[in-house]
C-alpha cells in the first residue's frame, strides 16, 4: 500500500474524530460502540428506531420490488383474479426471526446483506402473508410452491393460475 493511500484514509478517519471534537473530550463522552456482529452474546442493545418504523416500512417496501411492468400488467387487477399463485421460498417467512448469527444463513424471506452492517428486526413480514391479507374476503384463490428444488412443479403451479408471483433473492455481505 503507498504512503499516499495510507494517509488519504486516516485522513477519513481522523477528520470526523477531529470534526466533532472527540479528541478534545475525555472516554466517557461518548457511548461505546457496539461492533459485535459476529457474536451476538457480546451486543449490547441499544434502540435506534425511536419512531421511525413507518418511515422504515414506506422505504422498504418501495425499494425491494424490481419488476418489469410488461403489458401494463401493473398494478395487478385484483377483482379480474380467481388464483394466484406464489412461486419461491423467498415468499415465506425465515425459519426463526433473527435466527441466523449475521443474517448469513438463507431461510425464506432474505430481507437484507449479512455481516457487520446488519441489524436485527423487530417484525418482519414475509410477501406470501402480505400477499395473503391483501387478497383476504376478496374470492381468490392463493396456491402456492414454496421451494426452489422442483421447477417442473412450480411451473405446473404457475400454468394452473391467472397470475404468477416468483420471488427469488440473492444475498450478500462480507466473507
Amino acid at each position: 500500500m503507498s504512503e499516499e493511500r495510507l494517509d488519504d484514509m486516516v485522513t477519513r478517519v481522523l477528520t470526523s474524530w477531529i470534526k466533532f471534537g472527540q479528541n478534545l473530550k475525555g472516554p466517557d463522552a461518548y457511548p461505546p460502540t457496539n461492533l459485535h456482529s459476529f457474536d451476538k452474546s457480546l451486543d449490547q442493545n441499544v434502540n435506534v428506531q425511536s419512531n421511525h418504523a413507518e418511515l422504515i416500512r414506506e422505504i422498504g417496501a418501495a425499494s425491494i420490488i424490481l419488476l418489469k411492468n410488461i403489458n401494463n400488467i401493473l398494478p395487478l387487477q385484483i377483482e379480474h383474479l380467481k388464483t394466484v399463485a406464489i412461486i419461491g421460498e423467498n415468499a415465506t417467512a425465515p425459519g426463526e426471526l433473527n435466527g441466523c448469527a449475521d443474517h448469513g444463513c438463507i431461510s425464506g424471506t432474505v430481507a437484507q446483506g449479512w455481516g457487520s452492517g446488519t441489524s436485527n428486526f423487530p417484525y418482519l413480514v414475509d410477501p406470501l402473508s402480505a400477499i395473503q391479507n391483501k387478497l383476504r374476503n376478496k374470492n381468490v384463490k392463493i396456491i402456492a410452491h414454496l421451494e426452489n428444488k422442483n421447477l417442473e412443479l412450480a411451473q405446473v403451479t404457475s400454468e394452473s393460475a391467472d397470475i404468477s408471483i416468483v420471488f427469488v433473492m440473492s444475498n450478500s455481505g462480507e466473507n
